[in-house]
């Protein structure tokens, strides 16, 4: 076997495995998903179509073998065609079809294909939706090609770095998706389908550059007030005699045009979402007159596959199980954080912490105050789970631990970098000892940088030395950097940072320190590529301006 039919071979088979990575790491976050849908209808049910899309994708490739990527990337193309389920499983496919249609072209499957796939995909969705909205999977897949082809275009990137810079650009979108749109912020959501988009681009980069990391959810975006907000909208719509409607969804077989399938079309619904291959016509859409919808598709040709749901009721059934989930307090298990820094409190709240207790060297809790913090859970059947982040609280807390009969579990966390991971890790309706695991897991790939001002002169061997009040970087209890100033400390550890593996850095700000002013210097000193992988918070803790957090 010659050499290129050996590539060729290897990028078929490694396709194969990176869509059911895909497809496995999707099928984790479905629920998620499915929680934030409020747009086109609130039924709850974006995840499942995703999925169900993607699922129907990788069973059809299952069934074949290929000989050519060409073959591999039509075959997809058509798969997907036919696979797309619902208003968001058909617009994945549209993608999925963009960035196969445009790849099957490239055989060699270079760097400079990816940005101009993407473009592919971008348009073919846009092209597919008769009135596209923005806030939703549309804008994050579409600021996602913008933003990759301008860095593309700047800037020489690998294919490691690219994946990252996705990934980091799918997230960031998707976190803009209410300021797009007034019902999702109303709402209190991201939208659904965009945060799709992301799982699976985080899946791609995930499979590809950390494969033993599938097995960790992504960011976890739930509803804000506990879905509340959303409790509100669907109320407000039951309270009015408007009607979502009929969800309606086939495969026509026809000649027709496609500007002809949607002209006789887009006046008899609400949205129209249309994937054309001629003669093969995958049609989605919202109506309130089905039987008009399915007699002028027969005029055309002829319809198979059809699927129609009320969406009204998938409206109610949605509301109620809202109702039933907002009203009961389900938690099996509680989080209590130990931190310092009213930004730091803030973000471990929002994280699901029930509990932030004050701590800093001068003032550790003692085993007293730990328990009369857990008592508060007494009449309640829950579990406990604490993030001490420092250790010189460990002793206090294993022993209130072993005196409590509550069954209290303590994650050896260090310090707030530490401490923040584990609890972005945290689902208060998963067992403890899962909660455990995950927490545990994430541990060994987390590094922490203090820099702060020397309380006292130290003498270094082979270096100079460094006076009180002099800026210093420690790292695993050691000294590893000073300079003259406390920003030229962080450039200093950032630069040496991003010469080794790792997948993004957190810096927790200092209480003396201004987001906007750091903001401004990193993007004044780093490139953007670099600065894409780094998050700035303000944690407002005491004893350090710069906590850098490398997570591996």
């Amino acid at each position: 076997m010659n050499s290129n039919i050996q590539n060729e071979k290897h990028i078929i088979d490694s396709v194969i495995n990176l869509i059911d990575d895909i497809v496995s790491y999707f099928d984790k976050h479905v629920d998620y998903v499915n929680d934030l849908n409020v747009f086109p209808v609130p039924d709850g049910d974006t995840g499942t179509n995703m999925y169900r899309t993607l699922k129907g994708v990788q069973s059809r490739i299952k069934e074949q073998e290929f000989l050519s990527i060409r073959d591999l990337s039509m075959y997809i193309s058509k798969a997907a065609l036919y696979e797309g389920r619902g208003n968001s499983g058909v617009i994945l496919a549209q993608i999925i079809r963009g960035l196969f249609d445009c790849l099957k072209e490239n055989f060699d499957w270079k760097m400079a294909n990816i940005p101009i796939a993407l473009a592919a995909a971008k348009n073919k969705a846009y092209s597919s939706v008769s009135e596209p909205v923005e806030g939703t999977m549309l804008t994050v897949i579409g600021e996602m090609s913008d933003q990759l082809n301008t860095t593309f275009s700047e800037t020489e990137i690998n294919l490691e770095t690219l994946l990252r810079i996705l990934s980091g650009f799918a997230k960031e979108s998707v976190t803009n998706t209410p300021n797009h749109m007034k019902l999702l912020e109303d709402s209190g959501v991201v939208d659904s389908g965009g945060y799709g988009i992301e799982i699976i681009v985080k899946a791609i980069e995930l499979s590809c550059l950390q494969p033993m990391s599938l097995d960790r959810l992504t960011t976890v975006r739930t509803p804000e007030d506990s879905g509340h907000k959303i409790k509100q909208a669907l109320e407000q719509h039951f309270d009015h005699e408007e009607s979502y409607g009929f969800c309606t969804q086939f495969v026509l077989i026809s000649q027709s045009s496609e500007d002809v399938l949607r002209s006789k079309l887009e006046s008899l619904c609400s949205s129209l979402v249309l994937l054309t291959d001629t003669p093969v016509n995958r049609i989605h859409l919202h109506t309130d007159d089905v039987e008009n919808v399915l007699a002028t598709s027969k005029t055309m040709g002829e319809i198979q596959d059809l699927s129609v749901e009320d969406m009204e009721n998938q409206a109610f059934d949605s509301y109620v199980n809202n109702t039933n989930e907002t009203d009961l307090d389900e938690d099996i298990v509680k989080m209590i954080v130990l931190s310092s820094g009213e930004g730091n409190k803030e973000m471990f709240l929002e994280l699901g912490a029930s509990v932030v207790l004050p701590v800093s060297p001068e003032a550790n809790p003692s085993v007293s105050e730990l328990l009369n913090c857990f008592s508060q859970f007494e009449n309640h059947d829950v579990d406990l789970i604490l993030l001490p982040n420092d250790k010189n609280v460990f002793s206090a807390a294993s022993e209130a631990a072993k005196i409590t009969e509550l069954n209290v579990t303590i994650i050896p966390t260090e310090n707030l970098g530490q401490g923040l991971e584990c609890a972005a890790e945290f689902d208060p309706n998963m067992r403890i000892d899962i909660n455990e695991k995950l927490m545990l897991e994430i541990l060994p790939n987390i590094q922490n940088v203090f820099i702060f001002p020397s309380a006292r002169n130290v003498s270094l061997k082979d270096h100079d030395t460094i006076f009180s009040g002099d800026p210093i970087a420690m790292k695993d209890g050691s000294i590893i950097g000073s300079a003259k100033t406390l920003d030229s400390l962080l450039m200093e550890i950032i630069n040496n940072e991003i010469n080794v593996e790792y997948e993004r850095i957190l810096i927790l700000l200092g209480k003396d320190k201004i987001k906007t002013q750091v903001d401004d210097f990193l993007d004044k000193n780093i490139e953007s590529v670099v600065k894409s992988n780094i998050e700035t918070y303000y944690g407002g803790q005491d004893h350090y301006d710069y906590l850098v957090t490398i997570i591996k």
